[in-house]
């Protein structure tokens, strides 16, 4: 029997992804993201304590269906989002379409994320953080210092 979930693929299997994307993505049930107040009220924290303007880089590791993205993008920072999740960057994808916004979109594991461009900033919404091993924080660490 095949699982729900396809690591190699990054993808959720059958109706399950639909389910998984359309849960995520509601913010007003909270169900797998914060309630939309709660995330209009970080991305504010976020962008008066660390000044963004739209010289400021950032990137979202773990960006899901681009909550965050879309909104920093919108206060006119320089935003990519990174995911291993297509649903969720297909959802983030079109978003980006229907508002015309400018977010790069990376499909990847942000543990194995290479790119030349430096970040002003670097975002792990949810407690993405505290679920990574010891040896997987160490990864992190050395790849973004």
């Amino acid at each position: 029997m095949a699982g729900i979930f396809d690591k190699n693929k990054g993808t959720f299997s059958g109706a399950t992804a639909g389910f998984v994307a359309r849960v995520y993505s509601h913010v007003s049930i909270g169900a797998s993201s914060r309630k939309m107040s709660f995330i209009d009220r970080s991305v504010e924290w976020i962008i008066s304590h660390f000044n963004i303007n739209n010289k400021t880089e950032i990137a979202d590791f773990g960006c899901g269906p681009g909550l965050y993205t879309t909104r920093l993008d919108l206060h006119g920072a320089i935003v990519s989002g990174v995911d291993f999740s297509k649903n969720s960057l297909k959802y983030s994808k079109q978003v980006k379409k229907q508002k015309g916004l400018s977010i790069n979109y990376f499909h990847t594991n942000y543990l194995e994320f290479e790119t030349t461009q430096r970040f002003d900033l670097i975002t792990m919404i949810l407690c993405a953080f505290c679920a990574l091993s010891p040896k997987q924080r160490k990864i992190l660490g050395e790849t973004t210092c």
